[in-house]
């Protein structure tokens, strides 16, 4: 799985929101998140920068 930096997260939240507004996302891919080299424990959806927590929060419903 790879890994995202929290900075990295707020640029893709605001593409996403520039591009494709209300948009809904079932977030396909998931990265897992960091700040300054630290787990956050949260996972990320590469596609729009929606976070939940596991690694398979975007599978549960």
């Amino acid at each position: 799985m790879a890994n995202i930096q929290m900075k990295e997260v707020a640029e893709i939240k605001k593409r996403w929101r520039e591009k494709d507004g209300d948009k809904h996302c079932d977030h396909p891919f998931l990265l897992k998140e960091y700040n300054l080299g630290s787990s956050t424990g949260d996972y990320v959806c590469s596609q729009c920068g929606t976070a939940g927590w596991g690694p398979r929060w975007n599978k549960k419903q």
